[in-house]
């Protein structure tokens, strides 16, 4: 050890840190996106810490993730029969590894599951026995090494299994065993957007070919080191099995869409913000966006905060939008045979969601109109009194109307004489016996 270096003991694992040496996974999005140079992983190894082992049996999370997430388990039980325990990655995301529940996990399985010889395991473990002895761990590490029973075994075995794993030169840090099956969950094109605590989750652009029985899959936009998708990607070479269930826009329930048989075309994770690009940051936060997306919506957005221009590199730390500021991994993956339950899943459209939703518009705005009283804003402070003055109308006159008699004469109008006739008595000169008979029959 040089001078001035730090040695540091963390449990059974002994750190050896360097001065001015990078520790953990403190990098620029560039790095983390980039493969890894072997020196680089050589250096996480010798600083990070033990990798977590497989859970040996469900925890309290586990069953209520069971319990909320009913669809998901659903078709997991369909492909798998129950019992089960979650083994890789979790339910309510993108997938899920799950294994037959057979209690404690067995050396046969540990080698079984990394791939490598049962020797190979045993030396790996004759390595981390030696290891954990000269760090001093004394009675903890010859009982962790002693434990055959229950989790502890099941904890021990599972480290053991990482250790063979990455003597063989593979990742340790997502194990899966070999008996598993891993579900890959995904939502139609057609589907409506989902979010999570005012955050949308979804957005994703998958693309079903039938006739060449593959499916373009993206994978989470969180695997930013595409440790996932390569774990996935090793269980289907090492002969793993991995299903994929859709989901209609119309209907909560997946379908089998049918199991993969090889994945090839990988397009790793990468940061899409280059140098000298204009950016959107929400003002009072050190949250950027490249471009502002349907997927991009949270809460800030969907409320309408204030929005400001920045340049690429900033100053400080800054948290990048994983929906337009990413680019997911992803890869093709090719099926031996689909189901036709779930490429009509895939393919149906979102006209029965978007019908129903026009049809309750359409009730509301009829219930609204009919509605005699209009629902007035609740007031929840004082207000000023308001003086109403009413104004009074002149009183109604009752008017008597009758009904004029047609064989009436009509009354004189404005600018009329009324002239009252009266029989003569005698007919005057040159007035024949017809025309004095008339007026007499006038007259009276």
């Amino acid at each position: 050890m040089t001078e001035g270096a730090a040695e540091e003991s963390n449990g059974s694992v002994v750190v050896k840190r360097e001065p001015g040496e990078r520790r953990g996974f403190a990098r620029s999005p560039e790095e983390q996106c980039s493969p890894r140079s072997p020196q680089a992983v050589a250096s996480i190894h010798r600083t990070v810490l033990p990798e977590k082992a497989l859970p040996a049996e469900d925890t309290p999370m586990d069953h209520w993730a069971k319990d909320h997430y009913c669809f998901q388990v659903a078709l997991i039980n369909q492909v798998v029969k129950p019992p089960w325990i979650r083994c890789f990655g979790s339910l309510g995301t993108g997938f899920v590894g799950v294994r037959p529940d057979r209690g404690a996990v067995t050396p046969a399985a540990v080698a079984a599951t990394a791939g490598v010889p049962e020797a190979t395991a045993a030396a790996a473990n004759d390595a981390t026995a030696a290891r954990e002895a000269e760090a001093g761990g004394g009675a903890d590490a010859g009982a962790g090494a002693d434990c055959t029973s229950g989790a502890a075994a099941s904890t021990a075995t599972c480290t053991d299994g990482a250790e063979a794993a990455r003597a063989a030169g593979q990742p340790g840090e997502c194990l899966v065993p070999a008996d598993a099956t891993i579900v890959i969950f995904v939502n139609a094109p057609g589907a409506a957007l989902q979010t999570r605590g005012g955050r949308t989750i979804d957005g994703y652009k998958d693309a079903l070919d039938r006739s060449q029985r593959t499916l373009e899959w993206s994978a989470q936009r969180s695997d930013k080191n595409n440790k996932r998708i390569e774990a996935i990607i090793g269980h289907c070479r090492r002969g793993g099995r991995v299903v994929v269930g859709v989901r209609s826009p119309s209907n909560r329930h997946f379908q089998l869409l049918g199991q993969v048989s090889h994945i090839d075309e990988l397009q790793r994770a990468r940061f899409l913000v280059e140098h000298g690009d204009h950016i959107i940051q929400e003002r009072g936060t050190r949250t950027f966006h490249k471009t502002i997306t349907v997927a991009c919506l949270n809460i800030g957005l969907r409320s309408g905060v204030g929005l400001a221009a920045a340049r690429y590199p900033l100053k400080g730390e800054a948290r990048w939008c994983s929906a337009c500021c990413y680019a997911p991994p992803k890869a093709l993956l090719h099926f031996g045979e689909l189901q036709d339950e779930g490429v009509a899943a895939f393919q149906s459209p979102a006209r029965a969601s978007w019908q129903r939703e026009r049809a309750k518009a359409k009730l509301e705005a009829k219930l609204e109109a009919d509605s005699p009283v209009v629902p007035l804003k609740r007031l929840r402070c004082k207000q000023p009194v308001v003086k109403e003055e009413k104004t009074l109308s002149p009183p109604r006159v009752c008017v008597k109307a009758e009904i004029a008699d047609d064989e009436a004469p009509p009354r004189p109008g404005p600018g009329m004489t009324a002239v009252k006739l009266e029989p003569p008595e005698e007919p005057t000169e040159g007035m024949s016996p017809e025309a004095f008979g008339y007026s007499m029959a006038v007259a009276s």
